[in-house]
């Protein structure tokens, strides 16, 4: 007589011992509500494996473009520049209408040493400096710097090690090791990359989120709707199975 082998396990509701489906949080039977849930082991071995290696990982500065970005010191410094100068055209163009004013002595002495200026040469000096300080004054409200961008992670051997895991890795053959091992993969995908490096990794994650759709196909033929999901979630995470 053949020996008969049993493969895997069936879960069951500990209300009424239905059999469960897979990704089940409800008892479809009953409506006992299923608490304490494990996670999947291969799926949480996975996770666990990924996170070794990238405790490993040399963390390095390295630059990888420049933006701008409202700094107020240099705002400040932007606004006195543009005082500074306004006030040198004012003094060559004005200079006749204010020494007359209750001003300080010492600026009484610069204004006195200004009109001794030839009255055309002051114009020629002084508008121009008035035209640039009056720009200079509304440009301060938007002055911005330039900051280097980094990054913290440079391709290395760790990268290398992480990804020969992640293409290596089997994937297992449940229904909820399918969907759960799809969604932790497409967890890592970046969704507006910036550098090479992330767009690196998204090709590395999207390879092989293709390959468990590919085995979901025709491992679960019979449910066609698990594999429509799979590709729902794939568009929805910007890439195309």
């Amino acid at each position: 007589m053949a020996e008969k082998e049993y493969i895997g396990s069936i879960r069951k509701c500990p209300n009424c011992g239905t059999a469960l489906e897979s990704l089940q949080s409800r008892c479809s039977n009953c409506g006992h509500e299923l608490t304490n849930v494990e996670v999947n082991q291969t799926i949480a071995q996975f996770a666990d494996d990924i996170n070794a290696i990238e405790d490993k990982r040399p963390y390095v500065r390295v630059a990888i473009g420049t933006r701008k970005e409202f700094s107020l010191s240099s705002f400040i410094t932007a606004i006195i520049t543009a005082m500074v100068i306004l006030a040198l055209g004012i003094s060559m163009v004005f200079v006749s209408k204010i020494l007359p004013l209750p001003i300080p002595d010492v600026l009484k002495t610069i204004l006195d040493f200004i009109l001794r200026i030839p009255g055309v040469l002051r114009m020629i000096v002084g508008i121009p400096l008035l035209v640039i300080g009056f720009i200079k004054f509304l440009s301060s409200f938007s002055k911005k710097t330039t900051k280097i961008c980094f990054n913290n992670t440079a391709w290395n051997q760790n990268d290398d090690d992480k990804k020969q895991f992640v293409e290596n890795f089997p994937i297992p053959n449940a229904r909820e090791d399918f969907l759960e091992f799809f969604i932790l993969a497409i967890g890592h995908i970046y969704p507006k990359p910036r550098t090479k490096y992330e767009e690196t990794w998204n090709g590395i994650w999207a390879a092989k989120c293709k390959q468990v759709y590919t085995k979901a196909r025709i491992a679960m033929a019979s449910e066609p709707e698990l594999v429509a999901y799979m590709k729902q979630l794939a568009q929805e995470s910007g890439f195309s199975l």
